[in-house]
Formats: structure tokens, C-alpha cells, sequence
């Protein structure tokens, strides 16, 4: 099961759809209930996710105007403007029809296990870093996720370094000009000499 997209992280998207689309913004929403396959690594493993999108094509009818297709194994690694690719993964946004229910779009993604192990160990929490707004969109509303978390404690130990290296250097600071005083009276010390 993919993890469901957070409040704070549709609010954001929600605001940008609106600002380049229309308002309210949140109709262009097409990933907030997901799914997630994940398919096993080897020498097969290209095959086996390109039967994969086969077979999820086939049984969601996605074609255009009915989902569509994010196949970030094709452009993974490619510098887009100043920007690189997103990991390799394919993303795959359909309408789920459920009897009596109201047809609502979800999210299917398709994962190479071994590169979603190193996405998910490293490289996503400084994506969520990059992509967020603000730190308070980090942290969610009021419900810090573990990475957020982890995010707060680092920044808690360099404010808290940051404190420490600042008194030293006023420590410092104050040696140094007690010191300069000290050279200037051996420096007057030696000048009184010299004359005598």
C-alpha cells in the first residue's frame, strides 16, 4: 500500500493547480487514494514492469482522456532546464469504478524494489525538503511524520551548535582584545626601553 498523500501536501498542490488552472484547483487532485506495485529486481525485472503497465492498462482503460501515463523509468536521471528527473518509477493516475460508488481517481505506481529501497532510505526526505513550502508544511497539521521529525532534531542541533560556536567566538573575541592589550603595553614597555 503507498503511503496516502498528506493534508498539507494536497493543500499545496491544490493552491498551485488553482493558481495555473482554475480554482478550486483540487478536481486536478489524482493521487490522493494509492496503490502501490512493487516488482521484484532481476534480469527480468524490465519485462515484468512493462507487463505490468500491459496489464493495468488493459484493466482500467487507460488511454487519453481516461488517466494517464508518468513513465519516470524513461526520463529518470535527465536534466530537465536546471533540474534533474525524478528517480525511475512509473505513476500511473486512473479512475477506479466501484458499484455504487462515484468513479474517483487514483493513483497506481509501479516500483523497481531495489531503487524504491534506496528512494525511500535516503533520497525521499530530501525531496520532501526540497519540494516543501515551508517547515510547518514539513511537519503537517500538528502530526509530525518520522522524517519531520528527524528534520526538527537536526534543526534543533544546529541551533543549538550555532548557540554554543557563537559564545566561544565571544569567548575568543575577549581573549584576543585582552591579548591586544597586552602587546600594546609590552609594545610601550619596549618603546620606553628603546628611548632610554
Amino acid at each position: 500500500v503507498a503511503k496516502v498523500k498528506g493534508a498539507p501536501r494536497m493543500k499545496a498542490k491544490t493552491k498551485e493547480y488553482s493558481e495555473k488552472k482554475s480554482w478550486p484547483g483540487s478536481e486536478y487532485l489524482g493521487d490522493c487514494l494509492r496503490a502501490m506495485i512493487v516488482c521484484r529486481g532481476g534480469k527480468e525485472s524490465g519485462d515484468t514492469i512493462y507487463q505490468t503497465w500491459l496489464q493495468l492498462k488493459k484493466a482500467f482503460g487507460i488511454r487519453e482522456d481516461n488517466g494517464r501515463l508518468k513513465n519516470n523509468f524513461a526520463t529518470a536521471g535527465i536534466l530537465k532546464g536546471d533540474k534533474y528527473q525524478k528517480p525511475p518509477d512509473m505513476l500511473m493516475n486512473v479512475i477506479l469504478n466501484v458499484e455504487g460508488c462515484m468513479p474517483m481517481p487514483a493513483e497506481i505506481q509501479v516500483h523497481h524494489e531495489e531503487i524504491l529501497e534506496l528512494k525511500e532510505s535516503r533520497d525521499h526526505l530530501l525531496y520532501e525538503i526540497y519540494r516543501a513550502e515551508s517547515i510547518s508544511s514539513l511537519q503537517g497539521a500538528g502530526q509530525a511524520s518520522n522524517d519531520t521529525k528527524v528534520i526538527k532534531k537536526v534543526l534543533e542541533e544546529n541551533d543549538h551548535l550555532l548557540k554554543e560556536n557563537a559564545k566561544v567566538m565571544e569567548e575568543n573575541a575577549k581573549v584576543l582584545e585582552e591579548k591586544d592589550r597586552e602587546i600594546e603595553k609590552l609594545k610601550q614597555k619596549l618603546l620606553a626601553f628603546s628611548q632610554e
